[in-house]
């Protein structure tokens, strides 16, 4: 099972097609830190390179719509 599995069931099984959720909330979800970068970086969640993270929302269907660093916020859209 891979790091960011369980944010993908998690959006598998969201309701709506916007889903906002804290860097806290995705850390209670895979049960573990977001690495550093996720909170210095918005090319971290905007970025579709074929990394694990990227792979966890976009085979639920998902991309990363916008990324509040601040606030520590990210927001999905289902695609």
């Amino acid at each position: 099972m891979g790091k960011y599995d369980k944010l993908r069931d998690y959006l598998i099984n969201a309701d709506g097609d916007n889903v906002h959720l804290s860097f806290t909330d995705i850390e209670h979800i895979i049960q573990t830190n977001l690495p550093h970068s996720a909170r210095t970086y918005e090319a971290w969640w905007l970025w579709s390179g074929g990394r694990s993270q990227d792979k966890a929302w976009e085979s639920a269907g998902f991309a990363v719509s916008a990324v509040d660093l601040r606030n520590e916020i990210a927001e999905f859209k289902r695609i």
